[in-house]
């Protein structure tokens, strides 16, 4: 019989205040959730609490997992969602774009304290039993960097060495990219390298790049020693995208997408001096969809889009577009767009390739291991080349449809090229 297995819940429990997810969110609870499902021994959740570390038992993990999904509404239609439908209505011409209104923090906090009240409602508020009731040479798998800095767990990993610690580190742009970033996130990530590092039994990560970035962190030591380090296929994470459909209304509107946090690595600044060069020159302008929440840094972005007026009208930007709305949109799309100057995987544009839909990106490592020749890479600051490929396929609808089963075809042929992240784990 398998080990059994521990999963840190510090990120489900911070997923489950999240009213849509962010990527490593995303990847997160869709691991969770297949190694709760299939894996062949017991399977136990570990949280901190105000009375220290806790055990939970896999059906209090179902019920956190399948709460998360309903407050991301995951299984509803896209047409459930008011901002899809305004957006479909905007890009229809049937209205104009209202953004939402900027929130005060406290109604953020009011917000959080709800969503953890319902999470603790609906996965029932138990006690659990204390950490020495893990068994004996249990996996323990730490899914989010977060949970190896979480309060309790460095007491918990040093106190029973008889755990195999398993780490999924997503990426390590903090370190290698440090200037898109606050000051406390490189002190913070180096954290969590050290403790992966000095503890960990084999460190996990999704790309074959940036697990040579963390072979070139890791401290000189004797060959062999641990950490070993895996890169693991993710493919679980879209298993559950909806099948391809055609809209026929937004299928006739040209319009291009962007997904993801709104903060400097992410470069949405090419695409809005792009879109206001359109405007200003005028003709067939496409609709840029701008989809993700506010980041660090996004000041620029933020006032370009609410005082230029040669945006107004072509460029939208949501906050919290549903899943099902995401992925039609991102199904009808001319292409999604990615000018990212650093990423650890591309969460949108491996979504987006799966469902058939064209990408453009930036070409850098990761993309270049990622997308396997299925999408158009170009570099993140050349301008011209992003607005000659976003022109050339907003005016060719025909060849973009036959892009779109080409890419999916190559893209679909290179998929399982690393053992699952379950298989890695029983290997730990």
């Amino acid at each position: 019989m398998a080990r059994a297995l521990v999963l840190d819940m510090t990120r489900l429990w911070l997923a489950s205040l999240r009213p849509t997810p962010r990527g490593i969110e995303r990847v997160e609870v869709s691991i969770a959730r297949q190694l709760t499902e299939d894996w062949q021994g017991d399977v136990f959740g570990l949280s901190w609490t105000p009375w220290g570390v806790r055990l939970f038992d896999r059906a209090m993990l179902d019920r956190l997992i399948a709460h998360i999904n309903m407050v991301w509404r995951e299984q509803g239609a896209a047409t459930d969602d008011p901002v899809f439908r305004h957006l479909k209505a905007w890009m229809a011409g049937r209205q104009t774009f209202q953004p939402a209104l900027v929130v005060p923090t406290w109604r953020h906090q009011l917000r959080k304290t709800r969503l953890a009240l319902r999470a603790l409602r609906a996965t029932g508020v138990e006690p659990g039993v204390g950490s020495s009731a893990i068994p004996q040479g249990a996996v323990f798998a730490v899914l989010g960097h977060v949970g190896l800095v979480a309060p309790g767990v460095q007491q918990l990993v040093t106190a029973r060495p008889d755990l195999k610690l398993a780490a999924l580190i997503h990426d390590a742009v903090s370190l290698s990219d440090p200037q898109f970033f606050r000051d406390r996130n490189q002190t913070y990530f180096q954290g969590v390298l050290d403790r992966a590092f000095t503890r960990g039994d084999i460190i996990l990560t999704t790309t074959d790049h940036v697990r040579g970035q963390l072979e070139a962190l890791r401290p000189d030591g004797p060959r062999g020693s641990r950490p070993r380090i895996r890169t693991v296929d993710i493919s679980a994470t879209f298993r559950d995208l909806p099948e391809p459909v055609r809209d026929a209304e937004l299928a006739e509107t040209p319009y291009f997408l962007i997904c993801g946090t709104r903060e400097p690595r992410k470069n949405h600044m090419i695409l809005l001096n792009l879109w206001r060069d359109m405007a200003r020159a005028g003709g067939m302008i496409p609709k840029l969809v701008m989809a993700g929440g506010h980041g660090w840094g996004s000041e620029l972005v933020d006032v370009t889009l609410a005082r230029s007026d040669a945006l107004r009208g072509h460029v939208a930007h949501v906050e919290t577009l549903s899943s099902p709305g995401l992925f039609h949109l991102m199904m009808q799309a001319r292409a999604l767009l990615s000018p990212s100057f650093a990423e650890g995987y591309g969460l949108p544009v491996e979504e987006a390739l799966s469902l058939g839909t064209p990408v453009i990106a930036s070409d850098i490592p990761v993309y270049a291991e990622t997308t396997r020749g299925a999408a158009r890479l170009i570099d993140p600051l050349d301008g011209p080349g992003w607005r000659k490929e976003i022109v050339r396929s907003a005016h060719a609808p025909t060849l973009a449809e036959a892009e779109k089963q080409a890419a999916a075809s190559r893209f679909k042929s290179g998929a399982a090229r690393h053992a699952s992240v379950a298989a890695s784990l029983a290997d730990a």
